[in-house]
Formats: structure tokens, C-alpha cells, sequence
């Protein structure tokens, strides 16, 4: 999988627990939506942080 690909997937994933968080219930409370984000933009941190040159991922 390419680094481009995993940056993608991460941003999905914090989108779907951003919207998870905002469309929520008063009644229902559930901390599974902050933990997906946070580790969303951890893995998002991650890799932009060790980001390799594109040419690379394609050897």
C-alpha cells in the first residue's frame, strides 16, 4: 500500500468519526468517536512525518 493510500484512509476515517461526533444524540454518549479521531490524526501525524518521495513507492 502506498503512503498516499494510508494518508486517504486516515482521512476518511477522521471524517467518519468527526461526523460520528457531531451528529450524536444528547442520550447517547460514547468516547469510541474521540479515540478514532485521535488515532486517525495520530496515523495522519505519522505519515507526513516519515513521508517518503513518490518515486519510491512505486520500486
Amino acid at each position: 500500500m502506498k503512503s498516499i493510500d494510508r494518508v486517504t484512509i486516515y482521512s476518511a476515517l477522521s471524517f467518519a468519526c468527526l461526523c460520528s461526533l457531531l451528529l450524536r444524540t444528547e442520550e447517547t454518549f460514547s468516547l469510541f468517536p474521540v479515540f478514532g479521531l485521535l488515532a486517525s490524526i495520530f496515523g495522519i501525524v505519522l505519515e507526513v512525518r516519515f513521508w517518503r518521495d513518490i518515486s519510491e513507492d512505486y520500486n
